[in-house]
């Protein structure tokens, strides 16, 4: 989690925390309670948050891709978990990602994840002046030269949070390959791997560089509830039907949170590799974790919550471990003669026809709908998170078999108070993602026309 910008202690005051035994704090939701009176009128001054859901290697774009014109379209296999939310979506197509060829002497992968985010070079592509270095005097690899959207918007807003933002990665904290957040030139922002940690500093004090406190309520065998009961108990007293129900909804999902993780018998669910039934002669990723399907939902949750308590109002969730991964509850395995899921995608002649790889494609999709789905019943004022947010959705690649970056697999999710129109699918065919970010930053006051490289930036894409 980026803690680059500690919270003003007045805004945190106002906001609304409990504290119990032991020094434990829990954050809790908007309530009107503690909201200013015009802001208890409708959803106009509730807080802006932007999300972002990264998967790797691609899609298989031709069964991705919605037919049909902006508004009468139809998704396709890969889409099909988005039906319940396609109302809520803006599907865009033709935007290439230009900026990773600059990199010429880079492999695919390494060029594709700095730039995916940051639409820059290398920082050590370019001269003193900002100009690109011709390629004899390039480098293979490096951290990218500029901040990505991300963590433009986070600077921007300035948030009175405990974090600037919260960044996890579903498979493992190292990505290798795949650095795609950073805050400045050459300053890339890390990844929490592990959903315990994650709850622990989140979730059981207030102060973000103290959760230890979270192995005193274990040590007492307490919930984290328990020990702020009376406070709770308190606090209901003074509530509107409307904010009970908030409260209510929120103790419930604590709750649920802490019986998916705290009670796993093992530290944390991504702490360490998971055993799991591999086929034969495939070889596990050694360099991060396996996926596992509990910690990408447990993560999710996480993501959700931290935005509902007002943690952090941005957020990254990146499915790291493009190698190696394996999907046992898919019942899918890797293929005799490939040694991994990488060496399998980029082998597979036409995506299309491989069942196998069109089904973890869709669980991607499922994942993001999950997200979504999350969002949308977490009230929020007189709507929902949802209704607050802009997540985008993208991959490295459209074609991970060639490395292909000619149009990315964008989605966007969420109005953003009424800034985005929803429910359409848009051909942007010749622009550059550049040009997307800039607009994309502009629903959020940044008063740019450019985002990242500028001779491939010009303006921002209309949405």
């Amino acid at each position: 989690m980026n803690r680059s910008k500690p919270a003003p202690k007045p805004g945190l005051r106002r906001r609304a925390f409990l504290r119990g035994a032991g020094g434990i704090v829990v954050g809790l939701p908007f309530l009107e309670l503690f909201a200013p009176r015009k802001a208890a009128a409708g959803p106009d001054d509730a807080p802006l948050r932007y999300l972002q859901f990264i998967h790797p290697q691609g899609t298989v774009w031709n069964q991705w891709a919605p037919t049909g014109g902006e508004t009468n379209f139809t998704l396709t296999p890969v889409l099909s978990p988005l039906q319940p939310h396609v109302d809520d979506l803006v599907f865009i197509r033709g935007v290439a990602n230009d900026v990773s060829w600059l990199n010429s002497l880079s492999n695919g992968h390494n060029s594709a994840g700095r730039t995916l985010l940051t639409a820059m070079p290398y920082s050590s592509n370019l001269d003193g002046q900002g100009n690109l270095l011709p390629q004899d005097q390039q480098v293979d690899n490096d951290t990218a030269a500029g901040p990505s959207i991300d963590q433009v918007i986070a600077q921007h807003m300035q948030a009175p949070t405990p974090y600037a933002s919260v960044n996890f990665g579903v498979g493992g904290p190292d990505v290798g390959e795949y650095q795609m957040l950073f805050s400045g030139p050459a300053e890339p922002v890390s990844l929490e791997g592990h959903p315990q940690e994650v709850f622990d500093k989140l979730f059981t004090n207030g102060d973000p560089m103290a959760p230890s406190t979270a192995e005193l309520i274990r040590a007492q065998r307490k919930s984290v509830l328990d020990s702020v009961d009376e406070s709770f108990k308190q606090l209901d007293s003074r509530l509107g039907a409307a904010d009970r129900m908030r409260l209510e909804a929120h103790a419930e999902k604590i709750r649920e949170l802490e019986m998916k993780i705290g009670n796993t018998g093992k530290p944390g669910i991504g702490c360490g590799t998971p055993t799991v039934s591999l086929p034969p002669g495939f070889s596990p990723y050694t360099d991060g974790g396996i996926y596992d399907v509990d910690s990408s939902r447990a993560f999710i949750d996480l993501m959700v919550m931290a935005m509902a308590c007002d943690f952090a109002r941005v957020g990254t969730l990146q499915y790291t471990n493009y190698h190696g991964p394996t999907f046992p509850w898919l019942g899918l395995g890797v293929p005799g003669g490939y040694d991994t899921w990488h060496t399998w995608v980029h082998s597979v002649e036409d995506p299309a026809s491989d069942p196998t790889v069109v089904e973890v494609f869709r669980w991607y999709m499922g994942e993001l709908a999950y997200l979504l789905q999350r969002l949308r019943e977490t009230p929020e004022g007189d709507s929902t998170l949802l209704d607050h947010c802009l997540v985008l959705s993208v991959s490295e690649f459209d074609n991970g078999s060639v490395h292909s970056g000619y149009s990315l697999p964008y989605i966007l999710a969420g109005s953003l108070c009424g800034a985005l129109a929803t429910g359409r699918s848009l051909d942007r065919s010749g622009r550059k993602h550049g040009e997307l970010y800039a607009a994309i930053q502009q629903l959020y006051g940044v008063g740019s026309d450019t985002f990242g490289w500028a001779p491939l930036c010009a303006g921002p894409i209309t949405l």
